[in-house]
């Protein structure tokens, strides 16, 4: 009978342990939501001028003072203005000053490149032109027309050249960098006569991830 308690405690053992190998499965599902947060481009470029000093010449003898047509000081813009002055040969006139300032928030930033081309009469075999000089004109007997920066100091030397260098990485509007170009005409006494005139160009190139 001990035997057969025995037997029958043994299979009540059994029994009641846990059958190995059976486990529940962890289910997982998910939702995902995408956040897209496009900054625009914010790049700005603007200018405004100053005519020379009205002193460098004589008004009383025909001559006109240092005139400038656009945007002045607390007005900048980035539209066309004119420098002009009339004077005798021989002479060399500051026509004044323009000065710009650019921002931009692109990564790689920006740059502003100027074109410097001759003073001409006109355009063809006939035009009589006062040259682009990338030094300054001797004082006595030297002709041409040069553009001083003020900022990081210099002549502009070739046409082309980088006139303001953003490229370190963005700017901040509240910030800018600044620059000013002087234009300066020196003549000597055998310039011809005539209306001379180029276009100084200011070309500001960034880029924009946004842009198609």
């Amino acid at each position: 009978m001990k035997k057969s308690l025995a037997i029958g405690a043994a299979s009540v053992a059994l029994a009641a342990m846990p059958i190995v190998g059976v486990f529940a499965t962890e289910q997982e599902q998910t939702i995902t939501d995408t956040l897209r947060a496009t900054v625009s481009t914010a790049c700005m470029f603007t200018r405004w001028g100053e005519a020379g000093a009205a002193n460098q010449v004589d008004t009383t003898t025909g001559d006109v003072a240092p005139a400038w047509s656009g945007a002045a000081s607390g007005a900048a813009d980035t539209v066309t203005g004119i420098y002009s002055a009339t004077f005798k040969p021989g002479m060399d006139v500051e026509l004044g000053t323009s000065h710009f300032s650019g921002y931009c928030n692109d990564a790689n930033g920006f740059t502003i490149t100027v074109a410097t081309p001759d003073l001409a009469t006109s355009t063809g075999a006939g035009a009589k032109t006062i040259p682009f000089a990338g030094t300054t004109p001797d004082s006595t007997n030297g002709e041409g027309w040069t553009l001083t920066k003020s900022g990081s100091g210099g002549l502009v030397t070739a046409t082309g050249a980088t006139f303001i260098d953003g490229s370190a990485g963005p700017s901040d509007a509240s910030d800018p960098l600044t620059e000013t170009a002087t234009y300066t005409v020196y003549t000597k006494s055998t310039t011809k006569s005539g209306t001379y005139t180029a276009d100084v160009v200011y070309t500001f190139t960034y880029e924009d991830p946004n842009a198609s």
